[in-house]
């Protein structure tokens, strides 16, 4: 089976099922490839970034599945079908219970962290868990400070002698995708790997945490409002949401 994907301001976005992206993960899990299946999760915000941002836009674009996990998508493409990021990481729970696949978490704070394999343990026992809250990083994904360097160093040296099938890495956009693209580029570690896939904050609701928008917000599109309020800090980040309709509509109607 092959993937396919639309381009959303220049970004490649996959446009497959999830049932179908799932297939050719557990494909993949089975052919034992040279070189980690990467997959991101690119959403409105992101693409906004982006468009500026040309480094994080090849990175985006370099990523093997690319799902589209904003319902803003939809305003480019219509019949798109939103995947949330933080539901297939869950499937890829289910499918590490399934297979007894060794699953290596990176990212949030240690209280995230330990929730985390502490819920994966309690329902899906068979998957085998690990995970760090790793290192702080810079906007590139470079260690913030030389302790943090310290604690990559470290983190890189955990998740090779683990040796996971699976690494969900949540460090934020557009941190993770960068710590991502070095991790692949630089150290012997992700060849053993053969998922990686950025997981944001996804760690954070799953951990209980923090609460998941309600059913009415997502199905209006307002993902975006559940997480202002949760976390209002966000506002600035937030306007790029006008930016990424404004470029679309210029996309569509005026170029």
């Amino acid at each position: 089976m092959d993937l396919t994907k639309r381009q959303i301001l220049g970004v490649g976005i996959t446009t497959n099922s999830k049932t179908e992206i799932l297939a050719f993960v557990t494909d993949y899990l089975q052919k034992k490839s040279a070189k980690p299946l990467t997959i991101f999760t690119p959403n409105p915000e992101q693409l906004a970034l982006a468009h500026k941002n040309n480094a994080f836009k090849n990175l985006l674009n370099s990523a093997d599945i690319a799902i589209p996990d904003g319902f803003g998508l939809k305003l480019a493409v219509g019949k798109l079908t939103i995947i949330k990021g933080r539901e297939l990481m869950v499937d890829l729970f289910v499918l590490a219970n399934d297979l007894g696949l060794r699953v290596y978490i990176l990212g949030s704070t240690k209280e995230v962290n330990d929730k985390v394999i502490e819920k994966v343990h309690m329902f899906y026992p068979k998957a085998k868990i690990r995970g760090w809250w790793g290192p702080k990083l810079d906007d590139k994904g470079n260690a913030a400070s030389e302790t943090d360097e310290h604690n990559d160093f470290h983190t890189r040296l955990h998740i090779d002698k683990f040796n996971p099938d699976i690494l969900l890495v949540g460090f934020g956009a557009p941190k993770q995708e960068f710590w991502v693209a070095n991790l692949i580029e630089t150290t012997r570690v992700s060849r053993k790997i053969p998922i990686i896939m950025v997981v944001g904050g996804a760690l954070d609701t799953f951990s209980g945490i923090k609460k998941a928008p309600p059913k009415l917000f997502e199905s209006l599109g307002l993902e975006w409002l559940w997480r202002l309020i949760q976390e209002p800090w966000r506002l600035g980040r937030q306007l790029r949401l006008i930016k990424y309709f404004l470029l679309v509509i210029k996309e569509k109607f005026v170029s």
